[in-house]
């Protein structure tokens, strides 16, 4: 499987709209490598498509283009099955949830699943782990695999 090129749009709303067009309709979904199905939902687009405007606040208030034009990679990474998987972490109550799991490909991107069920899943978030800090700490937890995730 070959790395998706960056996609161009002219808008934000361009972005939104390819969005809902390949990810949100009910006839789409996207299988991973180990056959979970993920789901997309249209409201997940500013939580995955937005960054905080300042270092060390969650604000979500300004457009990353870095991320937008990755938005193809979001199915390639799922559908991996040489990506590196690992539980995702829940910063509030600081534990692992084996409900999360986190797809780490071609050495910085990452997608966040969560299970509904053994075979279901919804697309939380997908990014550039361009901090080395948040790149050592996914790589610091947990491996994911069928016994221990979900």
């Amino acid at each position: 499987m070959t790395l998706p090129k960056l996609k161009k749009c002219k808008t934000i709303d361009e972005y939104r709209k390819y969005f809902k067009d390949r990810y949100c309709n009910t006839s789409r979904s996207v299988t991973t490598f180990d056959g979970i199905t993920v789901v997309f939902k249209p409201n997940q687009f500013k939580h995955s498509f937005y960054e905080s405007s300042e270092k060390w606040k969650r604000d979500k208030k300004k457009f990353s283009l870095k991320r937008a034009e990755r938005i193809d990679w979001i199915d390639y990474a799922l559908k991996n099955a040489d990506a590196s998987l690992y539980i995702g972490y829940n910063k509030k109550s600081k534990i692992y949830n084996k409900k999360r799991r986190v797809c780490l490909k071609n050495k910085d991107y990452v997608v966040v699943i969560e299970f509904k069920d053994n075979r279901r899943a919804t697309f939380i978030t997908a990014f550039t782990a361009d901090k080395k800090q948040t790149l050592n700490s996914i790589k610091k937890s947990p491996t994911w695999n069928n016994k221990n995730g979900r």
